[in-house]
């Protein structure tokens, strides 16, 4: 009798849960399996209603049409049933959207959930059901499964306990991956149709791992007003705002020093060795061979280098420009060919011959210069038209030295802008780059190597930076640029500007380096589009802006004013200097030499 009430319950609770037609054998022998069969079915009917399935991984230990054959086999959408050790990427084949099934026996088979791990390599918190069979001792199967679904980092599993001669219940277990890795009893009944909930959206306060390079404006590390320690930066604040908005708590890899700038490469390095959940800096703007562990894009950037603004010539300068090669040798051939004319005339008309004349004629140099000179009264036409082509000539030198010497000391000129490489590659500027950057930068941009120099200290750098230092250039990204470009507003000139090469184009991106198969990448890819979207990341700028300039970290004081107008210097007229001591000593030089040809002539009369 009791076996008929066993009977009779289970079908009243079959027919309940609606995983069984009202017309049941209970005499069949394959009673029980069908009641398994209908309730896998059921189940696989609440996943899909929940969000669709595009593909099935099935895994199991052999392929044999056992209970689940018309449940998964029958499944129509794309299945891939794996039985052996044939480890491939499912990602690179289907997308997200796909039901894992993890079919074990007995006991559970290690070997078999590590395949589950390798082939669901990038994709391990998609929704995952264990099915296990005849499990006799079902805590420490639960024990051990959560081990591995923690050590796998798997965040969405469920798992079923089904035995082949007994009746199916509509209770199963679900991984609550946060605070802590453990499981949940639930009732398909009582799910109200959620098997797999989005974890990420709430941590439960669980500790996620964090460290900061100190590299401002990406991070910014000081100590208030009240003696605690705080840290701003448009990358720590994403940091902060995902802790707070996912109810998460930070701890830091190791306590923080402050000042102690550490390079973006070794924190990204710590995440990428699974030392940390989520670092406070941008993975490295040229090193991209882990961007597949990299979180979505945060800013599409391109690279930039600072260089010094040309600066206003000095009035030495500008004197160097006037008194350059092209003036003097003008001085020099015009003097020399009408200098060898003159001569020649005399010569050929008056029978005159001075041969320092065809050189060096007093009648000729003055009036090249502009100067007044005598002339020599004859009555040669000749020599009358070649005055008048001294005046000429002294004239056209005159007048372009007096407009070019106006031109330049009312408005000082610039120097050369740095724009391209090759102007680049001709100056003696460098560009100071971080020596742990410096192979990679030089493989990227081969041209930039033959001017860089590099810098074993980040924070020497950051700290040239920050004193607008223009003895180098620097390599920097659009945020820091602007973040450098807001200081210049308040600068009577700009300091520096970014060079405009052709050789730089091309978009890199900033995300965030997480570990590898990390569960936080689905929520900081949420959250990254919507920080973009409603500004934050401008208004972080704008915060660690005013937190630096309160701490005095950077400066709004113009210490590079503009001199529009001041008194001259000794030093300013150099090269006027320099003429006077060269002429004085060309002309000592030739009166010694005049003194020594003078004895030596009356020496030779005496001995006559």
């Amino acid at each position: 009798m009791s076996w008929w009430c066993s009977a009779v319950i289970s079908f009243l609770t079959l027919h309940y849960m609606g995983l069984t037609p009202m017309a049941v054998d209970i005499m069949d022998s394959n009673f029980y399996p069908r009641q398994v069969e209908n309730m896998l079915h059921t189940m696989l009917q609440g996943i899909e209603q929940e969000r669709a399935i595009d593909s099935l991984l099935l895994l199991q230990q052999s392929f044999h049409e056992d209970v689940m054959g018309q449940t998964f086999y029958a499944f129509p959408r794309p299945r891939v049933i794996v039985t052996r050790n044939e480890t491939f990427s499912f990602y690179q084949k289907f997308n997200t959207e796909m039901l894992t099934v993890l079919v074990t026996q007995g006991h559970l088979n290690r070997d078999l959930v590590e395949l589950a791990a390798a082939i669901l390599y990038k994709r391990r918190q998609t929704r995952i059901l264990a099915l296990a069979w005849d499990i006799q001792d079902k805590e420490n199967f639960k024990k051990d499964f959560l081990e591995a679904c923690h050590a796998y980092k798997m965040t969405n599993v469920l798992l079923k306990f089904l035995y082949l001669h007994e009746q199916p219940t509509a209770v199963y277990y679900s991984l609550r991956p946060y605070p802590s890795y453990h499981w949940e009893l639930q009732s398909m009944h009582g799910n109200q149709g959620s098997y797999y909930p989005q974890h990420w959206r709430n941590f439960q306060n669980a500790s996620l791992i964090t460290y900061t390079g100190q590299e401002p404006p990406l991070a910014l590390v000081f100590v208030d007003d009240r003696g605690a320690m705080r840290i701003e930066g448009y990358v720590a604040s994403f940091v902060l705002a995902f802790a707070h908005i996912f109810n998460a708590s930070l701890a830091m890899y190791k306590p923080l020093v402050l000042g102690k700038v550490i390079p973006n490469s070794n924190v990204n390095q710590l995440a990428i060795e699974g030392k940390l959940d989520i670092p406070m800096v941008w993975s490295s703007l040229l090193i991209n061979e882990n961007i597949e562990h990299n979180s979505d894009y945060y800013d599409l950037i391109n690279v930039l280098i600072a260089v010094p603004c040309a600066v206003r010539m000095d009035i030495r300068e500008v004197f160097g420009i006037l008194l350059n090669g092209n003036f003097f040798g003008c001085i020099f051939l015009s003097s020399l060919c009408l200098s060898i004319m003159h001569a020649f005339v005399d010569y050929a008309f008056d029978g005159l011959l001075n041969r320092l004349n065809f050189i060096l004629n007093h009648s000729i140099l003055p009036g090249v210069l502009g100067q007044s000179y005598v002339s020599r009264h004859t009555p040669w036409r000749v020599l009358k038209i070649l005055y008048l082509l001294v005046s000429f000539v002294g004239l056209n030198i005159a007048t372009q030295f007096s407009a070019n010497i106006s031109t330049l000391f009312t408005q000082l000129p610039h120097h050369r802008q740095i724009v391209t490489l090759k102007d680049l590659n001709k100056s003696p500027l460098k560009i100071l780059v971080d020596e742990i950057y410096g192979d990679e930068i030089k493989e990227k941009f081969p041209l930039l190597g033959k001017s860089m120099v590099t810098v074993k200290n980040p924070s020497e750098r950051l700290e040239l930076i920050d004193r607008f230092n223009t003895s180098y250039g620097y390599m920097t990204s659009p945020s820091a640029w602007e973040f450098n470009s807001r200081r210049q507003q308040f600068y009577s000139q700009k300091i520096f500007c970014l060079m405009n090469d052709a050789s730089f184009e091309g978009m890199f991106h900033h995300s965030i380096t997480l570990p590898p198969n990390s569960p936080l990448r689905e929520a900081i890819n949420y959250l990254l589009p919507v920080v973009r979207e409603v500004g934050l990341m401008k208004a972080w700028m704008d915060r660690t802006f005013y937190e630096m300039v309160k701490l005095k970290k950077i400066s709004l004081r113009d210490n590079y004013p503009e001199e529009n107008r001041r008194v001259l210097a000794a030093d300013d007229f150099f090269w006027i200097w320099m003429l006077v001591v060269i002429g004085q000593a060309i002309a000592t030089v030739a009166f010694g030499l005049e003194l020594l040809w003078h004895f030596g002539r009356e020496n030779e009369k005496s001995l006559k």
